[in-house]
């Protein structure tokens, strides 16, 4: 007869100097941790700091890609299943001096500290209570350059994906410069997933004045300038939750994408960009440009879970194979 063992209690400690965690191509985390643990079958105990000395997160930019709805319902989806233990888990992360962002046009090192928490059963939502701080950091993209001036990710206790934001980026660059004490940039409160964007100036001024000085570093003309494009920069660089042309826009149309990309960085070679899903696998783009009538025709073509080819056609002809990795 063989007696079945059952571990009544268990503990032990974790503690490392710049142990090194995860090394991909996009993300590399080093960890110092110093952790205490102790539980039993029904119940896990975890206290302690985690310092990572230094982490490197790169983003790639995925052409044309399009991210659910958020009232996106999955259907026919295996229950999870019940929670077997408990968790009471209250840990410090700490960011060293070398914690690297790299995302979307934003390039940031960030510093502060977050406390984690989970307890009891229903604990898969992790909290936090702290601040994570842009130490510093810009965004480069359609034709410009801002200085993150502030950056802060508030944590009150509420769950630690979705954090306050208080962001404050600003154009810097010799054109505003000449101009004296003038200001312009945008303004990010609200939290991670729902974000509030504002134009931003000083002195105050109305949205076209801070657009042309934002995207085009100079004054409003209103006798020669092009409104509708200064517009058009502003839906591609602003995400608001508010409903703007280009949402009205897709809506009428029943597209699924319509941006404006610039071409290598300027401003004035920009292109508007209009996409549409014929199927969930294939996703056929236009693209049309502002100032040279130059007009780019995409074919993008799922062919597996992470396997993805893109045939285009323009001033040059060529075709490009995509594989992708999900972390999550």
């Amino acid at each position: 007869m063989v007696e079945k063992l059952e571990i009544e209690r268990y503990e032990g400690k974790v503690w490392g100097d710049k142990f090194l965690i995860l090394y991909l191509p996009d993300l590399r985390i080093q960890s110092s941790p110093k952790l205490e643990f102790r539980g039993n079958l029904k119940h896990l105990s975890v206290r302690g700091e985690v310092l990572l000395p230094e982490v490197l997160v790169q983003v790639p930019a995925s052409p044309g890609m399009i991210r659910a709805s958020s009232d996106v319902v999955l259907i026919d989806q295996p229950p999870p299943a019940p929670p077997s233990y408990s968790l009471d888990i209250q840990v410090r992360i700490i960011l060293g001096d070398k914690v690297i962002i790299k995302a979307g046009g934003v390039e940031a090192r960030l510093e502060g500290n977050l406390d984690l928490q989970a307890a009891g059963i229903q604990s898969e939502q992790m909290r936090g209570r702290g601040e994570i701080r842009v130490k510093e950091g810009s965004y480069t993209g359609y034709g410009l350059k801002l200085r993150i001036d502030r950056g802060r990710f508030l944590f009150t206790g509420g769950p630690v994906d979705n954090p306050a934001l208080d962001i404050l980026a600003l154009r810097r660059d010799d054109d505003l410069e000449r101009l004296g004490d003038i200001k312009a940039g945008v303004l990010i409160l609200g939290n991670l997933k729902r974000p509030t964007v504002k134009l931003y100036s000083i002195p105050a001024m109305k949205d076209e004045d801070i657009l042309s000085y934002l995207l085009e570093g100079r004054p409003y003309d209103r006798q020669s300038a092009n409104l509708s494009l200064l517009v058009a920069g502003a839906e591609a660089l602003l995400a608001g939750d508010s409903p703007g042309p280009i949402d009205k826009l897709k809506s009428k149309m029943g597209i699924d994408r319509v941006d404006i990309e610039s071409q290598s960085g300027d401003l004035s070679r920009s292109i508007v960009t209009i996409g549409k899903f014929l199927t969930p696998k294939l996703y056929v783009s236009y693209g049309y440009s502002l100032f040279d009538n130059e007009q780019v025709l995409k074919v993008r073509y799922k062919i597996s879970k992470s396997w993805e080819i893109e045939a285009h056609r323009g001033t040059a002809v060529g075709a490009d194979l995509y594989y992708r990795i999900d972390f999550f």
